[in-house]
């Protein structure tokens, strides 16, 4: 961790910088990474492994008496117990100075119990010997802190020109955030928290968080001289370059590797993709970390860099070990690329994203996604077994940390490694974004309590792998399938391709009812989808940019990202255990909500060409399929051209005229009809553009009105006049 430390010359009541100071770039400024003990280094311990007791969290507490006697702590959230049936315990470091406690930021203790005895653990715990707090210091006196001055002296010290006018601190849980405040990205916050001090120790410091378009800085004074301790720069200043297969390539027969410099998104990543430890710059960062034997949220190995160049050799051929650090480098970059462009999206901080530290934007942070490819074996209690073929995501609520497990395929020889299958990447790491997104990141269990559900749960994963690497050189006729590299055939590892052509994929609602595997049922629901997706790019042409751009409203303009957009809002929207139809239609509330209905016609076209038209029904005894759309949309038998199949949303067809002395009566199947003076009637609805009946009534197809339109004429009472 790089900071720049500045020695103010304290003359006068302000401090005068003659120009703004260089801050080095430090990722990760707040907070201290754990020094791993490893299951051999603990069964080397005599000490430590003689501990036992059947409840965890007594196990974990001896093991902290032992190692940091007299220490003060609390048992953080996000404790549980792994499908390895190793219960995970996390505790933060609280320390007292002259009867004031504070949680230190900088602290953890992880400890991992199997079978009630320490398996392994994490600490960076410290002993409060040389912290030092003066009595004459107002925290110590226990007077409520104010945060004004804190801020007016970081805002001095960078030359920040922020208006100070009607601003009001908030307080909550110690931190005061400034309301108020213009010119700003993010209003400015400051908290008192544990800093070290140089020569040594910790003291109460004024963190004070400043974000506006010139960068986002944490700035560390001293509580009582208010002088510049050290200041951070979350900003990216750094270069790093990765040599990867890029964004938008499937697997290694889909292109070449190539060397991609700052890959990252400002505004999803503003303190970039990686991190620095010991000299080095490492595949970890506040979003993620790929690394090789785990222990909770740290590796043994990592793939490093002296000058953050991630540039290792790659090939089909070689083994496993000989492309571990490309392995590493690459599920590193595709996870880190999906989540900026989620978070562009709307799965940020405050929809329980996964990330290390939140920036005091909400959500619980302390969650990024642990990635571990090319594993091979799991430990059991009765010792290790291979697994392959099955890769996997543990998502927990807000603030426990995913974990995406990749494993090789031995589909075909020799063995092939799903890190390099982005498909699969991306499909993973979406059940982490469903998990989160349905039923709230508070509840992880949402989505896959019913076998409808459960099949949902893949659906949206295989789609949103689908849609990431949709190509602005792909059209409708393309056929995508997941695993088809892994598995050594085209086909692929589902029962059918997804495809708009029902030639391809006939799948539809149906269907299901006699399907009895989660992935067999996510085929049919990820293919309304894929449908979907088409119809608004067809709408919404697609741009040749990894991230999507918006308009004035925030909608995507391209519908490859509209159409992930809004799969999240209708996840965000839904109840738990949901059926397609329940999926169906938060999707079009989600439409509604971001467009205002724009893509109705679209959405509704889709999923009546797979069987969840205007009436699928959900029932116990099976599910009941409909290729109709609403009635106030015309259908004409066309699914894949929704410009003829669904002539728009709101829109009512004209079919009978019946001339009166100074209206006309106007007719449709859908609605009451409704009597328009001559004079104003749609030019569509004018005689000349009909047929004439035996008895003088106009009649056929004519054109269609607005909603809106035909519901301003008063109902007709049905007499003439």
């Amino acid at each position: 961790m790089k900071s720049i430390f500045f020695f103010a010359f304290i003359g006068s009541p302000s401090l005068v910088l003659a120009e703004k100071p260089f801050i080095f770039p430090v990722p990760f400024p707040t907070f201290r990474w754990s020094n791993y003990t490893s299951h051999t280094k603990v069964q080397a311990s005599k000490d430590v492994s003689s501990i036992f007791n059947h409840d965890p969290l007594g196990a974990a507490e001896e093991l902290i008496s032992l190692v940091i006697p007299n220490a003060t702590y609390r048992l953080a959230g996000g404790n549980y117990t792994s499908l390895d049936n190793v219960t995970h315990l996390y505790f933060r470091q609280i320390e007292d100075f002259l009867g004031v406690r504070f949680e230190n930021e900088d602290c953890d203790f992880n400890v991992n119990v199997k079978d009630g005895k320490i398996f392994s653990y994490g600490e960076t715990f410290e002993g409060s010997e040389n912290s030092t707090l003066s009595s004459s210091s107002p925290v110590a006196k226990r007077d409520s802190p104010d945060p004004f001055p804190a801020l007016k002296r970081a805002l001095e010290t960078h030359g920040l020109n922020i208006s100070m006018e009607q601003v009001q601190p908030v307080e909550n849980k110690g931190v005061f955030v400034f309301e108020g405040v213009e010119g700003v990205v993010n209003p400015p916050s400051a908290q008192i928290v544990l800093r070290a001090k140089q020569g040594g120790g910790r003291a109460p410091a004024w963190k004070v968080k400043t974000y506006d378009r010139s960068g986002f800085l944490a700035t560390f004074l001293d509580v009582e001289t208010l002088q510049v301790i050290d200041v951070t720069d979350y900003s990216s200043h750094l270069t790093a370059t990765f040599h990867v297969f890029p964004w938008g390539l499937q697997d290694p027969t889909a292109g070449e590797r190539e060397v991609v410099t700052d890959p990252w998104h400002p505004d999803a990543s503003p303190s970039t993709w990686i991190r620095q430890e010991n000299g080095n710059y490492r595949t970890q960062g506040n979003g993620a970390a790929a690394g090789k034997k785990r222990a909770g949220q740290t590796f043994e190995r990592y793939a490093e860099s002296p000058n953050a160049t991630f540039d290792y050799p790659f090939a089909l051929n070689a083994s496993h070990q000989d492309n571990e650090n490309a392995a590493l480098t690459q599920a590193f970059y595709t996870v880190s690329k999906y989540q900026d462009l989620l978070y562009l999206l709307g799965f940020d901080e405050q929809a329980g994203n996964f990330q290390k530290d939140n920036y005091g934007k909400g959500g619980r942070g302390r969650d990024p996604v642990m990635i571990e490819p090319q594993v091979d074996t799991i430990k059991y209690d009765d010792g290790e077994k291979p697994v392959y073929n099955n890769a996997y995501f543990l998502a927990g609520s807000d603030g426990i940390f995913g974990l995406m497990i990749l494993p090789l395929f031995n589909h075909t020889m020799p063995t092939r490694d799903s890190a390099f299958a982005t498909e699969v990447v991306l499909h993973e790491y979406t059940h982490g974004l469903s998990k989160r997104l349905a039923g709230g990141p508070e509840n992880a269990d949402c989505v896959s309590a019913t076998l409808e559900s459960g099949g949902m749960g893949e659906g949206w994963s295989d789609f949103m792998a689908a849609a990431g690497l949709t190509k602005t050189t792909d059209d409708r006729s393309k056929n995508s399938t997941v695993g088809a590299w892994l598995a050594g055939n085209d086909a692929g590892l589902r029962i059918r391709p997804y495809s708009t052509n029902l030639s391809v994929n006939e799948l539809r609602y149906q269907d299901t009812t006699k399907m009895k595997e989660i992935h067999e049922i996510g085929v049919v629901w990820g293919v309304a989808l894929y449908d979907m997706m088409w119809n608004l790019i067809e709408k919404h042409p697609m741009a040749d940019k990894d991230y999507p751009e918006f308009d004035a409203r925030g909608v995507p303009t391209d519908g490859r990202y509209l159409a992930m957009k809004l799969v999240m809002g209708g996840l965000a929207l839904q109840a738990c255990t949901v059926s397609m139809v329940d999926g169906r239609d938060t999707i079009l509330d989600a439409d509604v909500a971001l467009t205002g209905g724009e893509n109705q016609c679209e959405i509704w076209t889709a999923f009546a060409k797979r069987g969840l038209g205007h009436g699928a029904k959900h029932t116990e005894f099976g599910n009941e399929g409909d290729d109709k759309v609403p009635p106030n949309f015309m259908y004409t038998g066309d699914y894949d051209d929704p410009d003829d199949a669904c002539l728009g949303a709101g829109k009512v067809e004209i079919e009978t005229a019946t001339p009166m002395k100074s209206k006309v009566e106007i007719g449709s199947s859908t609605r009451p009809p409704v009597q328009w003076p001559r004079e104003s009637a749609p030019p569509c609805a004018l005689f000349e553009h009909m047929r004439v009946n035996s008895i003088g009534d106009y009649y056929g197809v004519a054109g269609l009105v607005s909603l809106a339109e035909w519901q301003d004429q008063a109902p007709s009472s049905g007499s003439r006049q």
